[in-house]
């Protein structure tokens, strides 16, 4: 049989999208930020910065969606990489405390609104909102 293509291999349709994310190597110790060009349920198409290293592993946060994926590089081409999930988590729900790093992330690393005004996502963790629908209704509040 011939060679499949990269679509024929993927276990969900991917949406195209652009959104902004951000990567998290799993020591915590580099913040990388990307574009999330596609996404489906089982992994995305994200594109950075030429020069950065996208770790094999590592957190991939999504600021729209308030999810934290974990995630491995499948593959890479130039500032382009594609992704597959391998957990997902909302940020804005109950965490365990292993993972609780996400929301400083999503937070603090260049994702605050003007000066003076907290993201949603510091919003949603000062109110602790643990129910993904109050999340979504406190979210409706704070526009």
């Amino acid at each position: 049989m011939g060679q499949s293509s990269v679509e024929d291999q993927r276990r969900s349709i991917r949406k195209r999208v652009l959104w902004s994310g951000v990567i998290v190597s799993d020591e915590k110790a580099r913040i990388i930020p990307c574009a999330i060009r596609s996404i489906s349920g089982s992994g995305a198409q994200i594109r950075v910065d030429s020069d950065d290293v996208i770790p094999a592993v590592f957190f991939l946060v999504d600021r729209k969606s308030l999810i934290g994926y974990r995630a491995r590089t499948v593959w890479r081409r130039a500032n382009f990489a594609g992704v597959e999930f391998e957990q997902s988590v909302p940020i804005d729900g109950p965490l365990p405390r292993e993972l609780r790093f996400l929301r400083t992330v999503l937070a603090g690393a260049g994702f605050m609104k003007a000066r003076g005004q907290r993201s949603q996502a510091s919003s949603l963790v000062t109110l602790g909102v643990a129910d993904l629908e109050q999340a979504r209704a406190a979210r409706r509040l704070t526009k």
